[in-house]
């Protein structure tokens, strides 16, 4: 080692390694800066490639990599060892120490031997690895294929029917296969459940988009069924029928099978209409069940993920969905999008909404109680004659043109929401109901149809219902 003195003369300091030995020391540190470099390089690549993260190839590849330095530094003193002991067989031919320089040289090949499989051992683990991943990975598509297969599903039914003589014949129609469909729905879920497991929910999302597209596939919109209401606000409004006319018109009798007169169309009407709604189909009813059962890891992988247009992740896509008496209860459908879903009859109990996006949706004669809607948008909704019993809101909720006509209102907190005075009119409610700015019975804005005191359920059924008659239905202008 080279140094220099106050007098600026220069010192040399001994070491106590030899030439080859130093040269040695140097390798071994470029090789491990080196190796370093190359460490980080790779794992800001591999971050960069890799969407979804499979800790046992990282872990493997880290391994390999931290390694490295160890194992090139023994190759290399290895080698070099083998060098020096061939350098020196001339001499020890010439003395007693060839056996020893044999045994040496033997030692050494064989530590070279395993050095040198060592990396291959490393190489087959991995490519082992790699091949049961896409294995697996092949399998899960195999899955999802078959499933997806299922639910398109139909079979031949032979019913009795007579012919243009009137003869009795065998008329043969196919129909939905729903036993084997329900199957499909089951193994969809399983794979998504599975997926959460073992894939940290790679195939998740893409299971919940196949099962709302079967949704709206065989429960659209246009297939529900239209009260007499919609259809005269329709006549009315769109074409500028007047109520007599509208009454005598082919697509309002269709619907009027209980020959209301246009005057007798109340929201209590409405009620009825919606109780004698047929319920949804039984694979859809399955769908339903199975989007509103999500577990939390599930429903927080959703809000993870990066969706074009959405500021809360992927959202469960239901819109222009035929959702008539459907059960929702108790389901979990934060954020989904339910625009102009038709609702009418359908159960929400306790059904978590919150962020969810109702514009214009159909919820006429719904049963919503002690559902959540936090922050959701009820933009135009139309819940005439809905039970809205302990339903939750919250200053966010959006309730701009929402149609409360008819609608019951018992144990809510509406001291911090936006809803407006015609809003709270139209509907009917007791002293269980926390009006805006903290307004409670006895108070000079209290609705005067509205009872002072809190009623049980009886009487509150019998002055609901009594309210709903006292008022008509007016047909929206549109």
């Amino acid at each position: 080692m080279v140094a220099t003195t106050d007098a600026g003369e220069w010192l040399m300091l001994p070491l106590p390694l030899t030439v080859q030995q130093g040269w040695v020391l140097l390798i071994a540190l470029g090789v491990g800066l080196a190796s370093l470099l190359v460490f980080l390089v790779l794992a800001e690549k591999r971050e960069e490639r890799r969407s979804v993260d499979d800790w046992s190839l990282n872990a493997l590849n880290t391994f390999a990599i931290v390694l490295a330095p160890i194992w090139m530094m023994l190759l290399g003193m290895v080698l070099y060892g083998i060098w020096r002991i061939s350098l020196g067989f001339e001499t020890a031919l010439r003395g007693d120490d060839l056996r020893w320089h044999v045994l040496a040289f033997v030692g050494l090949v064989t530590a070279l031997g395993a050095l040198v499989s060592a990396p291959l051992a490393l190489i087959r683990v991995y490519t082992t690895e790699r091949q049961t991943r896409t294995a697996e990975q092949g399998h899960m598509t195999d899955r999802i294929s078959k499933a997806v297969e299922q639910l398109g599903q139909e079979k031949t039914v032979k019913e009795p029917g007579k012919d243009a003589d009137g003869k009795d014949i065998t008329v043969e129609r196919t129909q939905p296969n729903i036993e084997v469909r329900i199957g499909g729905l089951y193994a969809l879920e399983r794979i998504a459940q599975d997926s959460m497991t073992y894939d940290k929910g790679r195939d998740h999302i893409r299971v919940m988009e196949i099962i709302c597209a079967y949704v709206r596939e065989n429960a659209p919109a246009k297939d529900a069924k239209q009260s007499p209401h919609e259809v005269l606000r329709r006549l009315t409004g769109d074409q500028g029928l007047s109520p007599e006319a509208a009454f005598r018109h082919a697509d309002y009798k269709s619907a009027n099978i209980y020959f209301w007169e246009p005057h007798e169309l109340t929201s209590y009407n409405i009620s009825v209409w919606v109780s004698h709604l047929p319920l949804p189909r039984t694979d859809v009813q399955t769908a339903l069940t199975i989007l509103g059962r999500r577990g939390t890891p599930q429903i927080e992988l959703e809000r993870a993920a990066p969706t074009f247009g959405s500021e809360v992740g992927y959202r469960l896509g239901l819109r222009d969905a035929n959702l008539q008496s459907a059960s929702l209860a108790y389901g979990r459908f934060q954020n989904a999008l339910l625009i102009e879903a038709r609702m009418q009859g359908a159960n929400l109990w306790g059904t978590q909404m919150q962020g969810a996006d109702l514009w214009g949706a159909e919820l006429q004669g719904a049963y919503v109680r002690i559902a959540q809607f936090q922050g959701a948008d009820l933009t135009g909704a139309q819940m005439q004659g809905a039970e809205l019993w302990g339903t939750q809101f919250s200053a966010s909720t959006t309730l701009t043109g929402t149609v409360f006509d008819g609608a019951a209102a018992r144990a809510i907190d509406m001291s911090n929401i936006g809803i407006a005075p015609e809003q709270i009119r139209s509907m009917f409610g007791d002293a269980s109901v926390i009006l805006p700015g903290g307004v409670t019975a006895g108070h000079s804005e209290w609705p005067t149809h509205w009872p002072s005191e809190v009623l049980d359920d009886a009487q509150f059924e019998v002055q609901w219902q009594a309210f709903q008659r006292t008022i008509g239905y007016s047909p929206a202008k549109t």
